[in-house]
């Protein structure tokens, strides 16, 4: 089963993103990804866990003369950091709230977020 929920806060700028590939047969979360405009992004994908946050306004601004005309904020490294960690699902579930989505659907997003956060 592919999940995939989408929030936009305009037309073209994605503020929760959540897509989840399950396989049924073999019970198994093959891709599980999570996307949150303020916090960052989380993917499990073949059993490996990553979580990134996005690089504040200072980690954005640097001495280059490109960087300083040209700002841009980019996924930082890997972080090991529950509490990114926890913003980015605490937003999602927020996001999956609001949705109306079947009970099987809700109960596969619900074990892989808890499935997250045990990896």
């Amino acid at each position: 089963m592919n999940i995939v929920l989408k929030e936009l806060l305009r037309s073209d700028f994605t503020k929760n993103y959540l897509e989840i590939d399950y396989d049924e047969k073999l019970k198994r979360y093959n891709v599980v990804y999570l996307y949150n405009y303020a916090h960052g992004t989380i993917s499990l994908v073949d059993g490996i866990k990553e979580v990134h946050r996005w690089e504040s306004e200072e980690e954005a601004e640097s001495a280059s003369y490109l960087s300083r005309r040209y700002t841009s904020v980019f996924l930082d490294g890997m972080v090991n950091d529950s509490g990114t960690e926890d913003d980015i699902i605490r937003e999602v579930l927020k996001y999956i709230d609001k949705q109306t989505i079947s009970s099987e659907e809700q109960e596969i997003i619900l074990r892989a977020l808890d499935f997250i956060r045990k990896y």
